[in-house]
């Protein structure tokens, strides 16, 4: 949930990278959505006593602040190449530290290869990857950080859905309401004038 709080970085980064003007209802708009993201995140679940799961949840906040900042610059560039280049680069250079990273913590025979293991990273690099980098590069040419942030939230609602769908579960006021803030606010963001 942490990651998807990166539309509210990219409202104060993006003043200073790319100054796009945000009317008085893309920010309220944005304000209703962190809202309901923040009631939907429910503070009262973190274990504030111990350091590795702080430790994580800052992890996670800094990516959400780097992806903010990440994708506020690239709405800053204007880009000659076509979004597959682009995309190829982004892996080609992010693959060198993903694997270095993984490799050094990696124990001697823990990967156990197969068809199906080989087929899940595939499905991964190209579908979830590839396709994502791609399809975020061609949505932040027509639109600001900010707003494409804004819809992102619905992904943390989509997988709560199908977590209740398929494994179960209890449907509380305050996840109702916190949905309810997310997809008002996506609606006053994104509503035409």
């Amino acid at each position: 949930m942490l990651g998807y709080t990166m539309p509210l970085w990219a409202i104060p980064i993006g003043i200073f990278v790319w100054p796009e003007p945000h009317g008085r209802a893309r920010l309220v708009g944005a304000a209703i959505g962190f809202a309901g993201l923040v009631l939907f995140m429910n503070p009262g679940l973190v274990d504030w006593s111990d350091p590795r799961i702080l430790g994580g949840n800052a992890l996670l906040l800094l990516a959400a602040i780097l992806w903010a900042f990440g994708s506020c610059l690239y709405r800053r560039r204007q880009f000659e190449s076509p979004f597959w280049v682009q995309t190829f680069w982004q892996l080609g250079v992010s693959i060198v530290p993903v694997a270095a990273i993984v490799l050094a913590g990696l124990a001697p025979g823990a990967v156990r290869w197969s068809p199906f293991l080989v087929a899940v990273i595939v499905y991964n690099a190209i579908v979830t990857t590839a396709l994502g980098y791609f399809l975020w590069g061609k949505v932040l040419s027509m639109m600001s950080a900010v707003m494409a942030g804004q819809v992102l939230t619905l992904t943390p609602i989509g997988g709560f859905v199908l977590s209740l769908l398929i494994f179960g579960g209890t449907l509380t006021v305050d996840v109702v309401a916190s949905i309810v803030l997310i997809v008002a606010g996506i609606f006053v963001t994104l509503r035409r004038r």
